[in-house]
């Protein structure tokens, strides 16, 4: 998928000039918005008569299916889109695009415009457009009294160096991640915390262990790294939940932009995805709660991923995320939008619970087999693979039968291994949730109290 390349600004501020000498110099094609103007709309300007918001709805329809229809290949649109919800609607439901305005004063262009009297849009009608233009506060802005030459070897050198989706946060999760995405095509850059001694280029070295992201861009400053990602930046945080997930929100805040969106990936407890989605609404930065299922294998070859937060902000991620998710039997990812708010969180902390209450059952279901019927560890693996045959398969049957057959000096690896379980918070926040909401839970809330006592 390619960069759909919006030049804007007022007439006569030079976006086809400029629209069409990056269409020549990387071959994508080039549209200039004028020519998509119904009859009447062309009739109105050539009488002097400005167009209304409603003049418009049709020709930014046209302009957004326009782009929809070139992703995959990239385009470089000329269009005048002087007001954000113009380029709200210009932007719906594309995945990779980028703002470009031609900043000029009203009197050097004027005197431009009166260079091209044989245009329908006279220099008369100049000021209407000025009077209604809100400047976008996410566009890459050029001075229109450069060359053009100039602009679009600025604009081209700004392409080669940004990245598509950038991660924070390279442990186990955040480098399998890191690998998924990539292999998918995904321009990335990774970033991870500077600890003398301890964490030193853990992005670099990352970066060269692996061919597949010889393309990725590697950082340990901060905000160099929020400057390599296109916008709407898209970041994904892989640092542990709770304050870890605060302070590096509290950090990004100052170098993010109005629409930039902030992924956390991590297993952060709802009521706190809640509240960083309210706090960063006030900077007008999207905030996406995603659970993420599969552990390090998952990650690398096709987790199960679970966004919640507003559907606009999904829509701008939901290509990555669908392409790196793993597939069922029909080949649909196994990711879905579950709501707005911090619903994906709340979805993956169940979620985590019912696993609570699944691998009590297999360890219920062991200790009856082992201890009662004093069956080995290879028959209870055994009888578990005909089960696993069965409607009863399952990924953590699956792994338990692996459990089961691991060996040490010949001897059962689980019979070495204690008798404790300990839990990460997802399990006791579902039993509390449950108990607000006044949800029987007793499986759940049974598995988390064995694990409790399996710790005493």
């Amino acid at each position: 998928m390619q960069t759909i390349l919006f030049i804007m600004g007022v007439s006569g501020s030079g976006k086809t000039t400029v629209g069409k000498l990056l269409s020549e110099q990387t071959g994508i094609p080039f549209f200039d918005a004028d020519d998509f103007h119904s009859t009447a709309n062309i009739e109105k300007m050539k009488a002097g008569i400005p167009l209304t918001d409603e003049d418009r709805v049709a020709w930014l329809q046209s302009l957004n299916q326009l782009a929809k229809e070139n992703e995959t290949r990239g385009a470089v649109i000329a269009c005048s889109a002087l007001k954000e919800t113009y380029r709200q609607q210009l932007a719906d439901g594309l995945h990779h695009i980028q703002w470009v305005y031609l900043k000029g004063s009203y009197q050097l262009i004027h005197e431009r415009m009166l260079q091209r009297p044989h245009h329908y849009f006279s220099a008369a009608m100049l000021q209407s457009q000025f009077d209604i233009l809100e400047e976008p506060s996410n566009a890459w802005v050029f001075d229109v009294q450069e060359e053009p030459n100039r602009i679009t070897e600025s604009i081209l050198k700004y392409l080669i160096m940004l990245s598509d989706f950038g991660i924070i946060g390279l442990g186990v999760m955040g480098k399998s991640l890191a690998l998924n995405i990539a292999g998918k095509g995904v321009r990335l850059s990774l970033y991870n915390r500077y600890v003398k001694g301890q964490e030193e280029k853990v992005a670099e070295q990352f970066i060269t262990h692996n061919p597949i992201l010889k393309e990725t861009k590697a950082f340990e400053d901060l905000p160099a790294f929020v400057q390599s990602l296109a916008m709407p930046r898209k970041i994904l945080l892989m640092v542990n939940a709770g304050a870890a997930v605060d302070a590096v929100i509290e950090e990004l805040k100052p170098l993010l932009s109005k629409n930039d969106i902030i992924i956390d990936g991590g297993n952060s407890f709802y009521k706190d995805t809640e509240r960083r989605i309210q706090e960063l609404n006030q900077y007008d930065i999207h905030f996406i709660g995603a659970g993420i299922s599969g552990g390090e294998e998952g990650a690398l070859k096709g987790p199960s991923i679970m966004p919640g937060g507003d559907a606009i902000s999904y829509e701008q991620v939901q290509f990555i995320l669908e392409s790196i998710a793993a597939k069922d039997k029909n080949g649909k990812p196994c990711c879905g939008y579950i709501s707005n708010g911090s619903s994906g969180h709340f979805v993956k902390m169940v979620h985590n619970a019912i696993e609570y209450a699944e691998m009590q059952l297999l360890s219920e279901v062991y200790d009856v087999m082992r201890n009662e019927l004093q069956m080995s560890t290879d028959a209870i693996a055994t009888v578990f693979k005909q089960w696993n045959q069965t409607e009863l398969n399952s990924y953590l049957l699956e792994i338990t039968i692996d459990i089961l057959q691991t060996k040490e000096n010949n001897e059962s690896l689980l019979d070495k291994i204690l008798d404790v379980g300990s839990s990460k918070g997802t399990g006791s926040w579902s039993v509390a949730a449950a108990a607000e909401l006044g949800v029987p839970a007793g499986m759940m809330t049974s598995a988390l109290y064995a694990r409790y006592l399996s710790a005493q």
